[in-house]
């Protein structure tokens, strides 16, 4: 009895010890997947307040830009990403050392028919492509980044594209 007893024992044991070993694997694998996570969205949501030197547009000022004789530099933006953020704050910067004008547009902030009526109006509108910069200069854009720059970056294609001296 006594080795039937410990033998069943030892097997209770292994079946612990499995146990354990799946819930601890389990866990780590649930907080690998929130951390991934994480890393994707930028957790604090970001306001037109923070900004002092770069203004909030819609649609209607977006249309208006075509029609203008002049430049306009226009931000496109998911206030969810870190990465627009970032870019935001160098362009908030950038406008007050130089003086100019940069309005930007928060995508989520768009309704389904605008975004609609956005990628009907221009070309360069794509849920996928943020941080987005448009240079438009007298009615035709110049450029479209659908990418992150960073100040040095921007600084140097406003000074490319004559928007800046």
């Amino acid at each position: 009895m006594k080795k039937t007893e410990k033998k069943r024992n030892n097997i209770i044991n292994n079946i612990i010890f499995i146990g354990i070993f799946i819930i601890l694997l389990i866990a780590i694998i649930v907080v690998s997947l929130n951390v991934k996570k994480e890393d994707k969205t930028f957790n604090t949501s970001f306001s037109s307040s923070e900004f002092k030197n770069i203004t909030a547009i819609g649609l209607y000022e977006y249309e208006a830009s075509f029609a203008y004789e002049g430049n306009s530099v226009i931000f496109f933006c998911n206030n969810e990403k870190r990465e627009c953020f970032d870019e935001l704050t160098d362009l908030d910067e950038i406008a007050s050392k130089y003086g100019i004008s940069i309005e930007y547009i928060d995508i989520l902030e768009l309704l389904e028919d605008e975004k609609k009526q956005l990628r009907e109006i221009s070309n360069i509108f794509n849920d996928d492509f943020y941080p987005n910069l448009v240079l438009i200069k007298d009615g035709e854009v110049v450029n479209n980044s659908n990418k992150y720059l960073n100040e040095e970056d921007i600084v140097d294609l406003l000074r490319d594209k004559e928007f800046i001296e």
